[in-house]
């Protein structure tokens, strides 16, 4: 018999859905199982972790590895295939309905964004947030579409807001030194950098 960790070590990178490559996470396999649990009325978190050691060693019996990187969608049919084979019809189910309220909410995200792919800004707010922000918030062109994910908004936001603490400094910006531009502020901080 192998060791369970020769296996699990074995596969150590996903492709993501925006071709992204991320480090494979079995604690992810175990939350979707264990969630489909949940929706079954059998909560069992051992259950679920022994379900996700079963994913990664069919993973590896049909040829993933470090160098034949599995992707989301590979390992999600995985879960599916390997609930059936446990004779899981009823979890299997309830997983393929998680799945698909998933990818739903996801098409709907990028839908209300005007993008292909979400960045991880995105990916954590609900729906109702991203409408607000996209409706209020997000840059657009002159032609109304938007320019800049949540994620670049919010690095805007914190760039403004650091400029003007920045204008508000004495020691960098003085009206009551005579200071009429941010000559001195420039050189000073090129100064406590160097």
């Amino acid at each position: 018999m192998t060791d369970f960790s020769q296996i699990e070590n074995s596969i150590i990178d996903v492709k993501k859905r925006d071709g992204r490559v991320s480090s494979f996470q079995k604690d992810k396999i175990s939350n979707a199982i264990y969630k489909a649990l949940v929706a079954c009325g059998r909560p069992d978190h051992g259950s679920a972790d022994k379900l996700a050691n079963r994913v990664i060693e069919k993973l590896v019996t049909h040829g993933y590895s470090s160098s034949a990187l599995p992707s989301v969608e590979d390992v999600q049919d995985m879960v599916e295939s390997t609930l059936i084979d446990e004779g899981l019809g009823e979890i299997a189910k309830a997983y393929i309905l998680y799945r698909h309220e998933r990818r739903r909410v996801r098409e709907e995200k990028s839908k209300v964004l005007e993008s292909q792919t979400l960045d991880s800004v995105a990916k954590k707010f609900d729906l109702n947030c991203l409408r607000v922000l996209a409706s209020r918030y997000l840059l657009r062109n002159n032609k109304g579409q938007i320019t800049e994910s949540p994620g670049e908004m919010f690095e805007r936001v914190a760039t403004l807001v650091g400029i003007s603490d920045v204008l508000k400094d004495p020691s960098i910006f003085s009206v009551e030194r005579g200071d009429i531009q941010n000559t001195e502020g420039g050189s000073k901080i090129s100064r406590q950098a160097g």
